[in-house]
């Protein structure tokens, strides 16, 4: 059964692949073969998936997609939708790359499973979304994508059809693929609108067992509350999962969530003014409450944003973001670690279209053991966002294991997609030489703002 599963999904994953790399997909530019497999399917006579058989020709298209496993190709994220931001995470292995285009959307890399598991809840693989219909296009967060606390809701007659699979490791990176088949993981779920208030969806998912989905939305047109029902059935066990969302104004949320092992979750936010916000979250797992405020401030002469939260044990965690004129601050501060940098921007040309920023950075790991990095030097820039952008980064990192050279440059291939290389002569934990070749995501840089106007 597992070979049988397994080759299912790992056929979807490499044909998705192909899907996103293809010429529609216009995340690189390739020249696009003839499709070497083709079905032919009637729309008209499966009422139930309405134009599948255009969803599979989409991806079931054979490319000149190639990984060499002798190199190291990661994906960064560029989304965060917690309530409360957690301490960014600087391992760029640990990432993923999304693209969105109309009413079509695919994750690729580190991702977490949109259905409930006993494993990690992440895992490394490739899932596609693909909409049909009037005002069908799904608000969701797809780098954390869980249909058990937020649910497609549809309109009357659309549909969403949801493939996800992979794996516990990168695929990307040289393995045992035999191991990798083994812990292959994935599901495939059907959503419609059945009625204007009320979404249906039907699916099954793999995760060592085989287990049938069903779920039920209904979003009230007259209360401003939303109730997902769900049934996860596997074996002779069935689990029950619901979540309340209520949401009285734009300005205050709260979402409620409940499984038949007693876990019980809330988080809540609340906009009190323009720039100031109130968040707070619960889990009775682990007896855990966080309560936190977000402050935003922007003028023309003072930009600052500032989280700070604080839990039930007194651990503090929190963040600033501030620039005054040329020079800009970032702190990050939780139990585990501490960094701060300061940039100052010395040439801003606008005829070469060209930034040089001077910089300083110190990381201070606490735990588990007490290390810190220094990290002093310059970057150059491009400001133009019309063409291509790109930047140079030079600098000498110091700490526990010595000095040495830390260089980085980066290109836009498209407009949410770059390439990177970098050089690390020393790190924080080891004086070993590291090269990376990353591509990832351009909408999370932690640059000094390039916009013209800076």
């Amino acid at each position: 059964m597992k070979a049988i599963v397994a080759n299912v999904l790992l056929g979807g994953i490499f044909g998705c692949l192909s899907w996103a790399n293809s010429a529609e997909a216009h995340t690189l530019s390739v020249s696009q073969p003839a499709s070497i497999i083709s079905f032919k399917f009637s729309p008209e006579k499966l009422p139930v998936m309405p134009k599948l058989a255009d969803f599979l020709s989409d991806i079931l298209k054979v490319d000149k997609l190639k990984i060499e496993p002798e190199k190291q190709y990661i994906w960064r994220d560029n989304l965060d939708y917690q309530i409360i931001p957690q301490q960014e995470n600087f391992d760029l292995g640990k990432g993923y790359y999304i693209y969105e285009k109309d009413k079509s959307k695919i994750i690729l890399g580190l991702q977490d499973t949109f259905w409930s598991t006993e494993k990690k809840q992440q895992y490394w693989g490739i899932t596609t979304i693909r909409q049909w219909g009037k005002n069908s296009d799904i608000k969701v967060n797809l780098s954390r994508l869980n249909y058990l606390k937020s649910a497609p809701i549809l309109a009357a007659g659309s549909s969403a059809l949801t493939i996800s699979g992979g794996g516990e490791k990168n695929l990307t990176k040289r393995s045992d693929y035999t191991q990798e088949i083994k812990q292959l993981r994935g599901g495939i779920t059907y959503h419609r609108g059945i009625v204007k208030q009320v979404t249906m969806g039907v699916g099954v998912i793999y995760d060592d067992f085989l287990t049938a989905f069903t779920q039920l939305t209904y979003k009230s047109d007259r209360l401003p509350i939303e109730t997902t029902l769900s049934l996860l059935a596997k074996d002779s066990q069935v689990n029950f999962y619901s979540h309340i969302r209520y949401k009285p104004t734009q300005n205050i949320i709260l979402n409620y969530y409940y499984n038949q092992q007693k876990k019980q979750q809330f988080d809540f936010s609340w906009k009190v003014i323009s720039g100031l916000t109130f968040t707070a979250k619960g889990n009775t797992k682990n007896d855990s409450l966080t309560t936190g405020v977000k402050v935003a401030i922007n003028n023309p002469y003072l930009n600052i944003s500032a989280n700070a939260a604080v839990d039930n044990n007194n651990n503090v965690q929190w963040n600033l973001k501030s620039q005054i004129g040329s020079l800009q601050l970032i702190y990050n501060s939780t139990q585990q670690q501490r960094t701060s940098e300061l940039n100052i921007k010395l040439i801003n040309s606008q005829t070469l279209k060209i930034q040089c920023v001077a910089f300083i950075k110190y990381d201070d790991q606490i735990i588990p053991n007490q290390q810190d990095f220094t990290v002093w030097g310059g970057k150059f820039q491009s400001i133009n966002k019309k063409d291509h952008q790109w930047s140079v980064e030079l600098g000498i990192g110091s700490g526990s294991y010595g000095q040495g050279l830390i260089a980085s440059g980066y290109i836009a291939l498209k407009p949410n997609l770059d390439l990177r290389l970098t050089y690390q002569g020393i790190s924080a934990i080891s004086d070993e030489t590291k090269f990376k070749l990353q591509l990832k995501s351009k909408n999370h840089h932690n640059n000094y703002p390039t916009s013209e106007n800076s």
